[in-house]
């Protein structure tokens, strides 16, 4: 049994039209958001049963690494890695990146972008048809799978979602 914690990055600033996409920092609302999702996702986790994700894999632009930068360490701080192929990928690739993790970790945690965030989580829970997946919402879900590399369409089941403004405080 493995563990996917999916999560778009928090709400990010537009204030400064000359930044490249990828250099977007998060505004004051982002700030706010990650960290309450952050301690949401740990509350599940425990509520679940499920252990709390060992390893992030995370979208190289500002906005997601300032993310997990919030919500990590509500999580305990798992280990994590920056990943350029994780900027702005589609949900094939996010699959081929976690087709490819150490078989050790039990729960994984994906920080990226829509549309592929979203894609991809229709894709393992064929089930779960999301309307909106706003800025900062994370989706955990169980897979029917003893190894990463047999990731495949379908293997997963819903297990909780969080959306920032469904969140008390």
């Amino acid at each position: 049994m493995k563990y996917l914690t999916l999560l778009r990055h928090a709400k990010s600033s537009w204030d400064h039209p000359g930044l490249y996409d990828h250099d977007r920092p998060l505004n004051a609302r982002g700030n706010r958001d990650a960290p309450r999702v952050g301690r949401a996702l740990a509350a599940l986790c425990a509520e679940q049963g499920v252990p709390a994700p060992q390893r992030a894999l995370i979208s190289s632009a500002c906005r997601t690494r300032e993310t997990a930068e919030l919500v990590l360490p509500e999580l305990g701080s798992p280990s994590c890695e920056v990943r350029d192929e994780l900027y702005l990928a589609s949900s094939g690739e996010m699959m081929r990146v976690l087709s490819a993790a150490d078989e050790t970790i039990a729960h994984l945690l994906l920080i990226a972008h829509n549309p592929g965030t979203a894609r991809l989580v229709e894709l393992l829970d064929t089930g779960c048809l999301l309307h909106a997946f706003p800025t900062c919402c994370a989706v955990m879900l169980r897979l029917e799978i003893d190894f990463w590399g047999l990731l495949e369409e379908g293997a997963g089941q819903r297990l909780g979602v969080i959306i920032p403004r469904e969140l008390a405080g």
